[in-house]
């Protein structure tokens, strides 16, 4: 409790974003967490505090495992040998029924491409990895998919913040494969719901842009370039 109590007055007493330096490269997620707010990431790239994982996390997890086996396309990393009655993060019901909603998409009926697909590519002179959850050809186009358990977010706000995630997808993948970036189209599919929600297409410059400024409203290229 002290520590969060030290966090809280550090972050009261900033009157703005303090300097960084980032790490060699950034997850696609961390990417968004800068956009969502540059402040708070400082702080917790300065003073990380782990986080035991919350159920839903795990069960996100085990459900993108489930879809390897699915898929049978396990990744390097391995997946584990799946029983229907796996008892997955304590929660199987959960589990149960986003399998099932799942089953019912017009996804579990497609052949992948790949599933979990690891990319990186260099955006606004910042290196970001992605984790690519699946990529279909579906009537002719290449559909780069992200699996989500959560609920579709209603803030217009974080909707345009998560868009940026597939927009770093497409342009990774269109970068590692030697294709123009549009004809390369994303979406996430909200597997509880059943709802996919596709990307704007974004132009490249437009998703340099959006980096490029997440990087500077906390002054990290002062500190990418020493």
């Amino acid at each position: 409790m002290e520590d969060a109590r030290v966090l809280i007055r550090e972050a009261n007493a900033r009157s703005g974003p303090d300097l960084v330096e980032l790490p060699q490269h950034l997850s696609a997620s961390a990417t968004l967490a800068l956009t969502r707010s540059p402040g708070e990431f400082a702080l917790n790239l300065r003073r990380p505090i782990p986080h035991r994982p919350s159920p839903e996390a795990r069960v996100g997890t085990e459900f993108h495992g489930w879809v390897e086996h699915h898929f049978n396309m396990p990744t390097l990393m391995g997946s584990p040998e799946w029983d229907e009655d796996e008892d997955a993060a304590g929660a199987p019901q959960r589990f149960a029924e986003l399998r099932a909603r799942f089953l019912e998409s017009e996804w579990a009926l497609r052949a992948p491409l790949s599933v979990e697909e690891n990319l990186e590519t260099m955006i606004g002179g910042q290196l970001i990895r992605c984790r690519i959850d699946a990529v279909f050809r579906r009537d002719g186009e290449i559909w780069v998919v992200d699996w989500k358990t959560g609920r579709e977010p209603r803030d217009r706000a974080e909707i345009e913040i998560r868009q940026l995630q597939l927009e770093i997808y497409r342009l990774a993948y269109a970068r590692a494969n030697g294709i123009p970036i549009a004809e390369v189209k994303a979406a996430f599919h909200y597997v509880a719901t059943g709802v996919t929600q596709a990307s704007g297409l974004w132009q490249e410059s437009e998703i340099e842009r959006r980096i490029l400024d997440a990087l500077e409203s906390q002054g990290a290229l002062e500190s990418l370039s020493g």
